[in-house]
């Protein structure tokens, strides 16, 4: 359904990059969801690209992309890259949300269980 979706989509010009972004994350989710974290993470990316254009490159959204990223990362067991992800996510999410937010709880979250894990690695 997605899929179909996406196509159209990309078939129109004018197409709103928030809009194309939105379908592209939703795919992305049911496909973590689902176990396929590659194809998630590509969805993620994809996503993001549409969307770096739009916004300021602070603006939370890319943040929230970048923690998208980040996780599938982690589930792909790419450590170093969602280390550095998670990172930037954080910056953007501090500053637009405050440190109390729920979403910057979540990241940092993340962050402690990737350093927990670069240290399972070392």
């Amino acid at each position: 359904m997605f899929d179909e979706i996406l196509a159209k989509a990309r078939a129109r010009r004018d197409f709103p990059a928030l809009e194309m972004a939105a379908i592209m994350n939703s795919r992305a989710f049911i496909d973590a969801d689902e176990g396929r974290h590659d194809r998630a993470l590509e969805g993620f990316r994809e996503a993001l690209g549409a969307i770096r254009g739009s916004l300021p490159s602070d603006d939370y959204r890319i943040g929230r992309s970048l923690y998208n990223i980040a996780s599938a990362e982690e589930k792909l067991g790419r450590i170093d890259d969602a280390f550095a992800h998670a990172g930037d996510a954080l910056s953007i999410m501090r500053r637009r949300k405050g440190s109390d937010a729920a979403t910057v709880q979540q990241v940092e979250d993340l962050l402690r269980r990737l350093t927990e894990a670069r240290g399972a690695q070392r």
